[in-house]
């Protein structure tokens, strides 16, 4: 996880920027830790209005701007808060995400490098006369049927052109992921290793940077890839050793849909292809926005069982699972685990205890679905509060296993079709 998750939890709330708006800020503060992003917006912008060089809302515009992937927007108000006091922390994470995400890599190193990221800012630097992602003009989409589709999809791809393997798709990952045996066959590029405690069942892991020429889907071939490495060695789906993860940060880059209902993953142009068309084929279509922290985090707005509105990562890695969740929201919907059910499940740091307990009702804005599974174990409790805001549970595979969900980063909305 990244270092700016914790950076934010100790210093944008330190910044006592209160004066003539004092309550304004007090209430935007309470509605973004909520996750209300919407509100909480509304409420800095009227700070602005009075103030307009009101350091603490100026952070926070930035903050919430880029959750919604409004870039642009997200860029100028960290600059000018930058003006104010050029030295803060969040300042430059921030930045390094808007860069990261806009594959400029070569702005988003250096800021990698002053927070202690050597191995992130060697591998952006590798691409200095490279385009990450390269496609050919011809790339309209691909349709990659699954080797499975429980408890996860898995696709067959082939990694620089002749190595084939077994990835399975998870937006709980970033980066495109391979084992780190695979890495070693593909002959992938390697810049060293960092450490992340951001792992299924609070585990740690070391996990590395990398670059690999080409990953080939069906009959089209992408080009210029960033990798993470990590040790995958004893996971397998289905019987199925896997080499590999397809992350969020790789899909970002097309209008990607996981079919489950039909058992396919299609990746395509997003320069050629848009949501409405989507929206046009599947007129009973649910549009569900989500919004998005750091590379690859996101999280949509949703109830459990009777439970007020809370804020969940969609992290459709849990494997044949829907929900898992911190002890505090297990108390906030009554629900109980089962201690005598304990299963040794493993994730991306290893092994860890899981106990088993029954779902009632999940809703994500306006669709719901009943009678499903959770887990206790698997959420990470620093996910819980080091982004600003509260993080109530994660949503995954089970909850979306009878749909076909598109992810449009454009207009950052869920596509959920039958």
């Amino acid at each position: 996880m990244k270092n700016y998750l914790k950076i934010v939890a100790m210093s944008i709330f330190s910044i006592l920027s209160l004066g003539i708006n004092a309550q304004s800020i007090k209430t935007a503060g309470n509605l973004f830790k909520a996750g209300k992003f919407t509100e909480a917006e509304k409420e800095y912008t009227g700070v602005l209005v009075k103030e307009p060089e009101n350091l603490k809302s100026l952070i926070y515009m930035g903050y919430i701007t880029l959750l919604e992937n409004r870039l642009d927007e997200s860029e100028q108000w960290l600059t000018k808060a930058q003006t104010i006091q050029p030295k803060l922390p969040p300042l430059n994470e921030f930045l390094s995400d808007i860069y990261y995400r806009r594959d400029d890599f070569q702005k988003a190193a250096p800021i990698y490098r002053a927070s202690g990221r050597e191995e992130m800012a060697k591998k952006l630097e590798s691409f200095k006369d490279l385009i990450p992602y390269k496609t050919d003009n011809a790339f309209n989409e691909i349709k990659v049927d699954f080797i499975i589709t429980d408890p996860l999809p898995v696709v067959r791809i082939a990694i620089n052109e002749k190595y084939e393997g077994y990835f399975f798709i998870d937006t709980g990952g970033g980066e495109l992921i391979l084992d780190e045996e695979f890495a070693k066959k593909v002959q992938a590029e390697s810049f060293g290793y960092e450490k992340s405690s951001g792992f299924a069942g609070n585990k740690k892991a070391t996990y590395g940077h990398g670059r690999i020429s080409s990953i080939t889907l069906e009959n089209q071939t992408i080009k210029n890839i960033p990798i993470m490495i990590l040790n995958l060695n004893q996971l397998e789906l289905g019987g199925i050793k896997m080499d590999g993860a397809i992350g969020t940060v790789f899909l970002y880059h097309f209008l990607s849909t996981i079919d489950y209902k039909n058992g396919q993953l299609i990746l395509r142009n997003k320069s050629k292809f848009s949501s409405e068309s989507i929206i046009q084929v599947s007129s009973s279509a649910k549009i569900i926005p989500f919004t998005m922290a750091g590379d690859h985090f996101m999280f949509t707005n949703g109830t459990v069982n009777n439970s007020d509105t809370m804020l969940f990562f969609v992290d459709t890695g849990l494997a044949g699972n829907a929900f898992t969740c911190p002890k505090s929201t297990l108390k906030k919907i009554g629900v109980n685990y089962e201690k005598d059910k304990k299963i040794r499940a493993l994730g991306g740091g290893g092994y860890f205890n899981s106990y088993p307990f029954d779902v009632d009702r999940i809703c994500i804005d306006n669709l719901c679905i009943e009678n499903l599974h959770g887990q206790y174990g698997p959420f990470p409790s620093q996910i819980e509060k080091s982004f600003g805001f509260d993080v109530n549970g994660l949503i995954s595979h089970e909850f979306f296993r009878e749909y076909s969900v598109t992810l449009d980063f454009d207009n950052m909305q869920y596509l959920l079709s039958k």
